[in-house]
């Protein structure tokens, strides 16, 4: 099953954070395509996820609002998302929050 939900909707505010779901540290093996280029893509690993996100750390600059295509094969998860943050770490790692347009089952369950 899966919920859609616009890209600029707020979710519900319960944290101290200010995230509504709860984040499983748990690294997955991702491709993230640009929406506006679509043969490039970044393979990247994530650090944390939750049912509507993720952390992941990339070697691109990435930039906030920037619309991409996130599929992870072993997960079985391809949705689309949207770059909220992009951190730089070191000279040439950065951790990107991603925003993602549905609810990512296998992400759901811990």
């Amino acid at each position: 099953m899966v919920r859609k939900r616009e890209m600029g909707q707020k979710a519900n505010i319960s944290g101290a954070d200010g995230r509504c779901e709860k984040r499983i540290a748990r690294e997955v093996s991702i491709d993230i395509y640009r929406q506006d280029e679509p043969i490039r893509k970044e393979r990247a690993w994530t650090e944390n996820v939750s049912p509507h996100g993720a952390r992941a750390l990339v070697e691109q600059v990435w930039r906030p609002r920037q619309h991409v295509l996130l599929i992870s094969p072993k997960e079985g998860v391809q949705l689309r998302g949207q770059i909220i943050y992009c951190q730089r770490l070191t000279k040439t790692k950065s951790a990107i929050g991603l925003l993602l347009s549905a609810r990512a089952e296998p992400w759901a369950r811990a």
